[in-house]
């Protein structure tokens, strides 16, 4: 993860609450030029980093409509450092837990590291 000053000092970022032991929520207003992301489109968040995980939740204020891949992408750049990959899980239908159903998650593992395919692999 990204120090927290850095990602406390993005602009548009709010933390609305902070447990050092567990995360932080907030929102986020993006109000930066964008080539596919809407100015001025809100989002809230909480990240948190406990239990052997580091997990960032996303959804976009005021709407039905899940983030986009752009969308994400730009918050694992806030959350996240260059170097660390991160995954968005789809777990067997059995262990689904949909509090929000327009809210989609990144994750990181904190004591192992994720097994990356080749590149040949992704395309």
């Amino acid at each position: 993860m990204r120090e927290l000053s850095d990602i406390a000092g993005r602009k548009g970022l709010r933390i609305l609450t902070h447990n050092e032991k567990e995360g932080i929520e907030g929102y986020y207003e993006l109000l930066e030029h964008h080539e596919t992301i809407k100015f001025g489109t809100r989002y809230y968040f909480v990240f948190t980093w406990n239990n052997g995980w580091e997990h960032l939740s996303i959804s976009v204020a005021g709407s039905k409509r899940n983030p986009t891949w752009d969308e994400m992408c730009m918050f694992k750049d806030i959350f996240f450092k260059e170097d660390e990959p991160c995954v968005e899980y789809h777990p067997r239908k059995e262990d689904y837990i949909n509090l929000h159903p327009y809210c989609l998650h990144i994750w990181r593992p904190l004591e192992s590291e994720l097994p990356i395919p080749d590149k040949k692999l992704v395309f």
